[in-house]
């Protein structure tokens, strides 16, 4: 008889002990912060914990308020053994400008940046022949006069 309940009570140990605990959280746009516990075994009971301090018992979830600041613990028991995960709470800030819009405004200075360098390339292109067309012109013209001169 002894025999059968020792072996009745290894394999309920064996079956529900409690594994290891996991602790998650989801930031919604609302400004609620859900945080969930969750871990393997049978029967389990959920305890937390905000900075050392009782919250609630009973549920593996507990909704709490985004500006919520500090160490969250999640507390696993059973008849068999017990687990705890502590986790700091923080809440991702969303970011307000989107990737595309980012990626629009990168390809714009791109863009920009090109035709302000195709312009000053073309000015000094154009700058240098216009002294030498000035010059050849010069040139020209005093041939010109001297031409002019020497034929009166």
């Amino acid at each position: 008889m002894m025999l059968i309940f020792g072996l009745m009570l290894l394999l309920q140990t064996a079956a529900s002990a409690i594994g290891s605990v996991n602790v998650s959280i989801i930031c919604s746009s609302s400004g609620v912060m859900r945080v969930s516990c969750s871990s393997e075994g049978d029967q389990l009971l959920y305890n937390w914990t905000l900075n050392g301090g009782p919250l609630m018992d009973g549920n593996n979830s507990i909704d709490l308020d985004e500006r919520t600041d500090g160490d969250i613990s999640c507390s696993v028991k059973n008849h068999v053994s017990h687990a705890q995960k502590t986790i700091r709470l923080v809440c991702p800030t969303v970011c307000s400008v989107s990737v595309v819009f980012v990626l629009v405004w990168c390809l714009q200075l791109m863009v920009l940046f090109g035709l302000l360098g195709a312009f000053h390339i073309y000015m000094r292109h154009t700058s240098g022949k216009k002294e030498e067309d000035d010059k050849v012109r010069m040139r020209r013209f005093r041939e010109g006069h001297e031409h002019t001169a020497e034929d009166s």
